[in-house]
């Protein structure tokens, strides 16, 4: 969690305004996961995909990334190993323009995973902030079957 509050500090900081006047400026918004497609359970070496579904609020949002990180001791749940437990959220590109319209448009982004161990992984999906501002997710349990 230390990492992903770090990597929003670290794009902040890199979306800096700027005074010129013929510079279209930028920024990067992790977006709320609205919903998820993943499997039930895993065989043991085979691939699956996983998508997300995001809004898209206007037409100057674009898809730029997916975080996708390993999870830390602050990540898991209980007493988990760290090491199953995957952090993941859609990352717009959000240009500064006023010609944005609105658009509200559901937005899919597929990834792939392959298990590579007979456990139980924990997939924190980013859902937003809640009213103290602290991160909230959807929290998938997968476990792997041989």
């Amino acid at each position: 969690m230390k990492k992903f509050i770090l990597f929003l500090a670290c794009i902040a900081t890199l979306t800096a305004c700027d005074n010129d006047d013929d510079y279209v400026g930028y920024g990067l918004e992790t977006m709320p996961t609205v919903s998820v497609d993943t499997p039930e359970e895993m065989t043991l070496g085979n691939s699956y995909e996983f998508t997300i579904n995001y809004v898209r609020p206007t037409s100057c949002y674009a898809l730029y990334d997916l975080y996708y990180v390993v999870g830390t001791d602050d990540d898991v749940i209980e007493d988990e190993d760290p090491q199953y437990t995957r952090v993941v959220a859609p990352i717009n590109i959000v240009y500064d323009e006023s010609t944005c319209q609105e658009i509200n448009e559901l937005v899919d982004i597929s990834f792939n995973f392959k298990p590579t161990e007979l456990e139980t992984y924990t997939f924190k999906f980013w859902t937003g902030k809640d009213e103290m501002e602290e991160d909230t997710f959807l929290v998938v349990q997968i476990p792997v079957v041989e």
